[in-house]
């Protein structure tokens, strides 16, 4: 009597879509008959600047939709002239996606405007306007500054103060100083709503809860809009905007159907695929580890970021931080700083100090340098400060980069362990984005938080690699249940792989350096404090000396005085 033969099962596919400040990506997950979990994968990118012409991108912090439209419009050509593309009509069984976090799409009602039929750039009619506020948006600072002052305690609940990149506090603004917008919008979609729109066809007006926690809006412990928060920034128009906004928000695993006609024929997939709630790119980049307590993701794209888990929220906001529930649990919460100086100042240093030559760069990075430079080309969000360069002393040209790196690495440790995101001792950082291709950034982060670093392989990265995984849990989960290690542990740790061993330089020696960066930046935020308080009492006094004679001159003089040395010390890099 033979051994029966295993029983043969068809082979599944999962895709993540994800659509970024520069470009759309899209990820493959494929899982063989053969296999408990997914180990193949396919990647393929359209870059906005490259492949479109125009990154979209405009001087107030937006970014036209119509580049996004445009790129899912190459995507569906490019997927059509692939060999992947027969595995797409074949195999895959779910969809997810993910989105740059905060950013707002302005609609019409769906209803008012026919569905498209022949592609993705149809759908620019449903826009009230194509000028979409994303992340990079800060606008609403000075109306935010007065908020936290008189409400402190308003924002406890969504575990941020009132910041101007996040949707709530955008809206807020647009609502007073965008009237027209606003009035001609009667939907405001997060802009994983509107990708879920252009795969259903539908407006179900809901949102994954960890996506929910970028608007600002939402209450994380009683996960329900905040009432506080939604008063404050909206005042007797609460209801109204509340009204154009998403009113469910449910978990990272619903399902929401399934895809209609148009998007399974332009993106390759089968109608009978399940469509699984999109989340933000930061906790769908999340999602691509099994994480735990002392171990961090740093992200190295066009914004930096630091992940990392904690047990429960604190008592006290800033708006240099932010937490979300854990897209994979829902149990406990991720905590996530965003430095806003990342890949594109890298990018101008290797043009202008390597010749635009990456390897060059990480070989630089690799050299020692004892002075610092917090280099901030925009408004840096950690630690908050306005553009300018700031350094401990000059710098040749030689340790330009390595001093760049050092600083942001050091700044990346200080902040996540005021931050409690970790204990002194932390077991390993998992480093993704593009910046994890460089060896010398990724010894850097090895040297600096004393642990082994490691990185993904091939395409196995990024939030579209999350919003695929994110289809898988969310479809597996409903056909057989499980928890997120039970379902996905197998195939996310997969994808990566130990770069290096902890290359700590000695205990003495490493707290000797953090504590010296600690007083650099300290110093640097003091100083640019106190010019803005100078700043702020020059105008006030300009206000009430208004034909007082002529004693204005002397808090004008004063003021210039402080102007003036501010300047030469952020030009010449005096500690």
């Amino acid at each position: 009597m033979g051994i029966p033969a295993k029983p043969t099962r068809a082979p599944k596919s999962y895709l993540g879509l994800d659509l970024s400040t520069q470009s759309l990506t899209l990820t493959l997950l494929s899982q063989p008959s053969n296999s408990a979990f997914a180990v193949e994968t396919f990647t393929t990118s359209v870059n906005f600047e490259k492949d479109c012409g125009d990154s979209g991108l405009g001087d107030d912090g937006t970014q036209d939709a119509s580049v996004w439209l445009k790129a899912f419009d190459l995507l569906s050509e490019r997927l059509r002239s692939n060999k992947v593309w027969d595995r797409l009509r074949s195999t895959v069984v779910a969809v997810s996606f993910s989105a740059q976090q905060h950013g707002t799409c302005w609609m019409r009602s769906p209803s008012s405007v026919p569905f498209p039929s022949s592609s993705f750039s149809e759908f620019k009619d449903l826009f009230a306007t194509t000028t979409s506020p994303i992340w990079l948006h800060s606008l609403a600072s000075g109306m935010l500054e007065e908020m936290n002052v008189e409400h402190p305690s308003a924002s406890l609940p969504t575990g941020c103060a009132l910041t101007s990149r996040f949707s709530g506090p955008v809206i807020a603004y647009y609502l007073r100083n965008k009237k027209d917008v606003y009035d001609a919008s009667s939907r405001i979609m997060l802009i994983t709503e509107f990708m879920l729109y252009m795969c259903t066809g539908k407006d179900f007006s809901v949102i994954d809860e960890s996506d929910a926690a970028g608007t600002n809006m939402f209450d994380l412990e009683k996960r329900a809009w905040c009432s506080e928060v939604c008063s404050v920034l909206f005042g007797d128009k609460e209801d109204e905007v509340r009204a154009k906004v998403a009113s469910t928000v449910c978990t990272g695993t619903h399902v929401l159907g399934k895809p209609c006609s148009f998007f399974a024929e332009k993106m390759g997939i089968p109608e009978t695929a399940t469509v699984v709630i999109g989340t933000g790119d930061n906790p769908s980049s999340f999602c691509s580890s099994k994480l735990a307590r002392n171990e961090l993701i740093i992200s190295l794209g066009t914004s930096d970021t630091v992940l990392g888990l904690v047990p429960s929220l604190t008592s006290k906001t800033s708006t240099t931080l932010s937490n979300f529930r854990d897209p994979r649990t829902s149990s406990s919460y991720v905590r996530m700083l965003c430095f806003s100086n990342g890949g594109k100042l890298r990018e101008s240093y290797c043009q202008k100090y390597a010749s635009h030559s990456w390897k060059s760069f990480s070989e630089s990075a690799q050299k020692h340098s004892t002075q610092w430079n917090l280099h901030c080309s925009v408004p840096e969000i950690t630690p908050s400060l306005p553009p300018g360069l700031y350094t401990s002393g000059p710098i040749p040209p030689p340790l330009q980069i390595p001093t760049l790196i050092k600083t942001r690495v050091h700044s990346m440790y200080l902040h996540s362990l005021r931050c409690s995101m970790h204990d002194s001792s932390i077991s390993r950082v998992l480093v993704t984005g593009g910046g994890s291709q460089s060896e010398g950034i990724l010894k850097e982060i090895s040297r600096v938080f004393g642990c082994s670093v490691y990185v993904q392989d091939g395409s196995s990265g990024g939030a579209s690699y999350g919003a695929a995984v994110r289809a898988m849990h969310g479809r597996e989960k409903v056909e057989r249940g499980g928890s997120f290690n039970e379902i996905c542990g197998k195939t996310v740790e997969r994808g990566w792989r130990k770069f290096c061993e902890e290359e700590g330089v000695g205990e003495e020696e490493a707290i000797r350096v953090r504590e010296d960066y600690a007083r650099f930046e300290d110093s640097i935020v003091a100083r640019c404090r106190s010019s803005e308080e100078a700043e702020g009492r020059k105008e006030d006094n300009a206000k009430s000396d208004e034909g007082n004679g002529g004693s204005w001159w002397i808090g004008a003089g004063l003021a210039v005085g402080v102007g003036i040395g501010v300047y030469f010390w952020v030009k010449r890099g005096k500690k």
